[in-house]
């Protein structure tokens, strides 16, 4: 289980980026609307 959460842990940066990003595209969608 410690092992995985690391391993997550790791992946985290690059995907928060990638959600970040995505988010940050519906909001100013949101916002424009």
């Amino acid at each position: 289980m410690y092992q995985i959460s690391k391993k997550l842990d790791v992946n985290i940066s690059a995907v928060d980026k990638y959600i970040y990003r995505i988010i940050k595209k519906i909001i100013y969608k949101y916002k424009c609307s």
